[in-house]
């Protein structure tokens, strides 16, 4: 057994508490005794068999003679002293020790395990004998990790605290009756972004030794004594702990610096004793023996932090590799188990905020080539269809201060996360890993495989052509959710789909198999490979249930349904390049610490240019693989020929269809299909609609430009001028010639020229033509096929409309095409379908560049159709049923026609009273809406108003929509499209808005006075529970008397202000504001902002929180105000006497600002991180500074400076406290607030916090007496 002292461990307990144990029963002399235990082993000895840190319990045999223990009994649990049984013939010898391990295991190998663990916050444990008598008992309270708890010596009844255990040893006799700890030292820095040079101080408030690590090993008592300030010279990962004489060691205290760094990425700190990582004998990051060392745990430190610079979390882990090939790779993928449940938005996207486990993938088989391709791939997946992901979030790594690069944040299969997006038990849920290689193919994962064991055996002994067995299987599998899976991997041609299956059911009557998307780092990087036919072959479920033709029909229609809306060649380029564009700022360094390091037959990305040429090649795949996987699936169903079908919803937002399973149409839509393909389509009509019938309008095929059409070319050593593919271009120098065009096929039309150097041809050839279109309205949709060897950019009057195998980034001469082409590609016309609206009315310069792959290739080929679609203006009635089913025999354009209810309309007048009910509900809002002075409009809880795009109501005599938090009433767009806003003018009574939502709202008519979804003009206006959702700016009122109570002001969308008040009477109470924009009050007198909280979201550098300019007697009280790229609290303009009290600001470049003679007093605030505390200056010349009296103020944080004043103002501050330095005045202290959890923003004061009763003595107490 090897003791290993240096491992990781984290104390998170703070304070002192003293725990004494209760013996429960007598120890007779020389008698078998549980002698010592540890209920907390995070880093201290390593158990035989699986090489974890486990829990143990010693027991010592104190006769002379020894002791048969087979068949006596340990437990926790006194109700049942028959837990676990000691196996027959264990033998303790006389004074002997026996060591048993509390790690749940249940097994005898090296050592024996318990089937229960120890409980660290306090239990029971016992030894009794095979009848169940107590030989030796304990009670114990919680225990501190790595600290033991044994007798004095041997056998004593004297329990004491070991600082140093000593498992199947003698105990020693230094150990403390208490568990009275060291005090937690303080650091003068939190974790964060620094720059080289910077210090750090620890310090105790009580007198003690601290010893502190800078390599990621604990910091014991032969490490380093801290007696001045650490210079920051690299990233560097400081480890800390205060011992003080006669208690045991204090907590662990450890942080992060990241010296002079920057990322675009959020940043992971992981601190562990380097012996975890790299111990031949136990460490997980040594290759020999990987496989084994696959399973070990270690424990670590891990530390979160956003793209900002601000850390999200800080958190207990254990760390285990993760991957069957991603082992053996020098970037190691990761699994993190937290200690506890992470609380914060780690993968934003996921929908999740609570995680118990989750993963820092190095990418596996992607590794080498582009990072990304898995994430990608299951992004698209995610962002379009129902069927579990893995969310993706890619990061930057750095172990114990050393840069190890992007590492993808993923979420981890297992029950926790089937509980998180299913909402079943975590404990009960078979989960399953598939590999169609093996001749036993179940690896289970969590439960049991007897279900699934069962279902394929009736799968393998069953034709599913026949209804009754089909429904056995369609009541056990989730059959959407299979197709889906099937869809996925077949259209991204995952090679490796056989070895990467997993799949989950809840253990319940009706729970169904379903699958969960894995693994695809080998998708999108095959263009012919096919996935298809591969699993028609070699998936057992899938061969079976093709043979049911009712399934075959289903995925059918769902795999070219899905080809038509999800896998589009541009939509998914387009998510493609944003992901690439989100990583390559950091793929640089990452290049660097990896290149040249090789593992596996496979080494780190060379350099950048490899890294983009690794994305073209896959850009390249995913834009030409549908029109591959079409093929293969004409293969394996027997189906040919292709038909386009277009369908219409007339008007827009009326109503909509469904095409298949999933496919919304409510405007138009177009998709190709195979001929004599079943296609089903099912109209519906929104609220307040109806629907009119199925029409046809017939529709016509024109070839614009033909194969082997006549070209201006240019085949020379030179660039041409940069206006040659434009329509003014003087082309009369070029050559003219017929396509095909190229050479070395002998197969062209035209042959060009390459020069004369046959290993150094000309790397590009220009081409150029006119169209001429009379009326480009009335083309639906351009197909270009396109033939191209090797690679191609075509343009359309100067504009770039497509590029084809050719990399991202600017196009030069010497630009290579992504990839050399060969065999069926040679000849293969690509194609790409794009608006009619592409073409202008006239003549159209058509010009297209084609790209060597290098300039030895051997050939060239160009050639180019162009075919229109367009439609007529005749419509037919086909059909007055919403449901069509039908078999597409030919191209077809249908229009699903609806109509309007007409007793649903919102008068465009109202006169006198009107009430709405929801009942009548919705309402259509068709024209502008003018409630005129006199009359009133009342709407009632649950009515729903849906406006017509632009549409407005302009409110002159009043407007009550009073809703309830059960019912509350929704102003919304038709269809969701926007319209105009609610438009109070000159109102003669007063209006309220009580439980409304107002969605999708832009301005008024007249967006100068009318800016905002809800606008008001010299109106008495009353808003309690207001939601405002997908609006641009929410609020603005000019005169009046205004009031917004409990409401919730998204501007995400904002382009300045969020709420915007001038020249009114305002209070605004217990809001919550978020999004690109500002509270902003302007001329406002006796103006209340109370109880809020104000979150910016925005890039822009002059965002404040709350900004007031010429207003009087402000009052700025108790709100929260988060991350504001300018100021937390700006006061300018003039304005005076404003009130700013019990505030807290997180980070922003300044948290106060008063300017322009404009005085503030500032009390009982607490600013956090904000680069300058509070700012007194002249903004705008000649308007003299500002002056700012503070006091009973907490800067805290990162900042630079608590404050700064120019020569034409002043401040003053009085009992503030500064961690930085001592300000001037009466009553100001410097030190560490204490806050109780900064990254849980709690700004609430421990109980030792030298802010407590350190305020002005003059000031009334604090709402808990202090």
């Amino acid at each position: 057994m090897t003791k290993h002292n240096i491992v990781f461990a984290m104390v998170l307990a703070t304070g002192c508490m003293i725990l004494t144990p209760t013996v429960v029963a007598d120890i007779p002399a020389a008698a078998v005794v549980i002698n010592e235990f540890m209920a907390s082993n995070q880093s201290t000895t390593l158990d035989p068999d699986s090489l974890q840190y486990a829990d143990w319990i010693e027991l010592y045999n104190g006769a002379s003679v020894a002791v048969d223990l087979g068949g006596a009994y340990l437990s926790d649990d006194f109700a049942n002293p028959q837990k676990w049984q000691i196996p027959k013939d264990v033998i303790l010898p006389a004074t002997g020790y026996l060591l048993l391990w509390a790690d749940e295991y249940d097994i005898t190998a090296k050592g024996l395990h318990t089937n229960f663990k120890l409980g660290a916050a306090g239990e029971e444990l016992g030894l009794f004998t095979s009848e169940g008598a107590v030989i030796d008992t304990i009670r114990f309270s919680r225990q501190i990790t790595d600290i033991s708890y044994g007798r004095a010596q041997n056998a004593n009844n004297r329990w004491l605290y070991f600082e140093s255990p000593t498992p199947a040893k003698a105990n020693g006799i230094d150990g403390l009756t208490s568990s009275r700890q060291a005090v937690e030292l303080l650091f003068s820095l939190p974790s964060g972004f620094v720059s080289q040079g910077q210090t750090i101080s620890l310090t105790t408030p009580t007198e003690g030794t601290i010893h502190f690590t800078t390599d990621g090993e604990n910091p014991g008592r032969s490490a380093p004594i801290f007696k001045s300030p650490i210079a920051l010279t690299r990233t560097t990962v400081v480890k800390a702990r205060c011992y003080q004489d006669g208690l045991l060691p204090g907590p662990i205290v450890t942080r992060t610096y990241f010296v002079d760094e920057q990322s675009t990425l959020p940043v992971f700190s992981l601190s562990t004793a380097p012996g975890n990582l790299y111990d031949e004998s136990y460490g997980i990051y040594v290759d020999e023996d990987i496989a084994e060392r696959k399973n070990w745990r270690r424990p670590a430190l891990l530390e979160f932090f956003e793209p900002d610079g601000h850390q999200g979390f800080s958190q207990e882990v254990d760390i285990r590799l993760f991957g069957r090939t991603a082992i053996f790779l020098p970037q190691k993928s990761i699994s993190l188990f937290p200690s506890t449940t992470i609380d914060y938005p780690l993968l934003p996207n996921s929908g999740v905020k609570y995680l118990n486990s989750f993963l820092l993938r190095s990418s596996s088989d992607d590794w080498h080539r582009t990072m990304f391709r898995d994430g990608f791939i299951q992004t698209l997946v995610q962002q379009n269809l129902d069927i579990d992901t893995q969310a993706y979030r890619p990061a930057v790594l750095f172990i114990n201060g050393e840069y190890f690069g992007i590492h993808n944040i993923r979420e981890k299969y297992n029950g926790d996360y089937l509980a998180s997006h299913h909402g079943v038990d975590a404990d009960n849920n078979d989960l399953l890993y598939i590999d169609e290689r093996q001749p036993d193919p179940i690896t289970v994962l969590e439960g049991d495989r007897d279900h699934y064991e069962a279902l394929m055996d009736f799968v393998a002994h069953n034709d599913l052509a026949i209804p009754t067995n089909y429904e056995l299987v369609a009541n056990q599998v989730d059959l959407a959710n299979f197709m889906d899976y099937v869809i996925i991997e077949a259209i991204c041609g995952n090679v490796s789909w056989a070895h990467n299956i997993r799949i989950w059911r809840p253990k319940t009557e009706d729970g169904k198999w379903q699958w969960l998307v894995f693994d695809l780092d080998r998708g999108f990087r095959d263009r012919t490979f096919n996935a298809l036919s591969d699993m028609a072959e070699r998936m057992p479920l899938f061969h079976a249930l093709l043979a049911n033709p009712g399934f075959a029909e289903q995925f059918l229609q769902r795999i070219t349904e899905y080809l038509n809306t999800i896998f589009v060649p541009e939509q998914m380029t387009a998510l493609l390049d944003s992901l690439q564009q989100g990583i390559s700022a950091e793929m640089p360094r990452h290049i660097e610490r990896w290149k040249g390091i090789c593992a596996n037959n496979v080494c780190g990305i060379p350099s950048m240019v490899d890294w983009q040429n690794n994305v073209t090649d896959m850009r390249n795949i995913v834009q030409e693989r549908p029109a591959i996987i079409r093929q293969q699936i004409a293969d394996l169903f027997d189906v040919n020929g292709a038909i386009r079908l277009n369908v219409h919803v007339e008007p827009p937002g009326y109503g909509k269809v469904q095409l298949g399973a999933s496919t919304i149409v409510d405007d138009h839509y177009s998709g190709e299909f195979f001929s004599n393909q079943l296609l089903n389509l099912d109209a519906s009509a929104n609220p307040g609609f109806s629907f009119l019938g199925w029409y046809e309008t017939t529709s016509s095929l024109n070839t614009l430009l033909q194969r082997g059409s006549s070209w201006k070319y240019f085949d020379q050593a030179t660039v041409p001028d940069a206006s040659w593919n434009t329509l003014n271009f003087d082309d009369a120098a070029w050559k003219t010639g017929r396509a095909q065009f190229g050479y070395g096929d002998n197969d062209e039309t035209t042959p060009i020229s390459f020069g004369n150097d046959d290993n150094n041809k000309y790397m590009t050839s220009y081409y150029r033509t006119l169209l001429t279109v009379n009326d480009p309205s009335s083309i639906d949709r351009l197909t270009f096929r396109l033939l191209r060897d090797d690679g191609a950019v075509v343009y359309v009057n100067g504009q770039e409309l497509f590029r084809s195998n050719m990399p991202a980034g600017v196009i030069s001469f010497d630009t290579p095409a992504s990839s050399s082409v060969g065999g069926d590609d040679e000849d293969s016309f690509f194609e790409f379908i794009v608006p009619g609206s592409t073409l202008s009315k006239g003549a159209n310069c058509l010009a297209v560049e084609v790209h060597q792959y290098e300039p030895s290739s051997s050939d060239v080929s160009f050639d180019l159709e162009i075919v229109s679609e367009q439609g007529s203006q005749e419509r037919t009635l086909i059909s007055r049923d919403q449901q069509l089913r039908f078999q597409a025999t030919r191209n077809q354009s249908l229009t699903a026609e609806f109509d309007i209810d007409r007793q649903h309309l919102f008068p465009q007048v109202p006169a006198g009273e009107l009430t709405l009910t929801s009942a009548g509900s919705p309402y259509l809002l068709l024209e502008d809406v003018l409630i005129p002075a006199g009359s009133a409009v009342t709407i009632q809880p649950g009515a729903e108003i849906h406006v017509a795009e632009g549409k407005n109501i302009l409110i002159h005599g009043s407007l009550r929509a009073i809703g309830s938090l059960q019912q509350p009433i929704v102003f919304l767009g038709i269809n969701h499209h926007s319209w105009g806003a609610l438009c109070f003018e000159d109102a003669a009574q007063p209006s309220a808005l009580s439980h409304v939502v107002v969605r999708d709202a832009t301005s008024g008519a007249d967006a100068v006075h009318f800016k905002a979804a809800v606008s008001t003009r010299n109106s008495e206006l009353f808003l309690d529970h207001v939601a405002f959702q997908n609006v641009i700016q929410p609020f603005y009122g000019y005169g009046g008397s205004i009031t917004l109570l409990d409401c919730q002001l998204d501007g995400t969308n904002a382009g300045d202000d969020i709420l915007n008040i001038q020249f009114a009477s305002a209070r605004i109470e217990k809001c919550h504001l978020f999004g690109n924009g500002e509270l902003d009050l302007d001329s406002v007198d006796d103006g209340i902002i109370r109880n809020n909280l104000i979150e910016i979201i925005s890039s822009n550098s002059n965002r404040d929180g709350i900004d007031i300019g010429a207003s009087r007697d402000v009052v700025i009280e108790n709100n929260r105000i988060f991350n504001c790229p300018d100021k937390g609290i700006s006061v300018g303009e003039e304005s005076v006497n404003t009130l700013i009290r019990g505030n807290l600001i997180h980070q922003a470049a300044m948290g106060i600002a008063v300017k322009d003679h404009s005085t503030a007093i500032i009390d009982h605030n607490t600013i956090y991180s904000a680069d300058v505390g509070v700012s007194v200056y002249e903004k705008i010349a000649g308007e003299d500074g500002g002056s700012a009296v503070v006091s009973n103020t907490i800067f805290s944080g990162r900042y630079t400076q608590e404050y700064a004043a120019d020569v034409k103002s002043s401040v003053q501050f009085s009992y503030c406290l500064s961690e930085k330095s001592l300000l001037e005045g009466i009553g100001n202290i410097q030190g560490d607030a204490r806050f109780r959890s900064i990254l849980d923003q709690n700004f609430y004061l421990h109980a030792d916090s030298p802010c407590i009763n350190a305020g002005d003595p003059t000031s009334p107490p604090d709402a808990d007496g202090t």
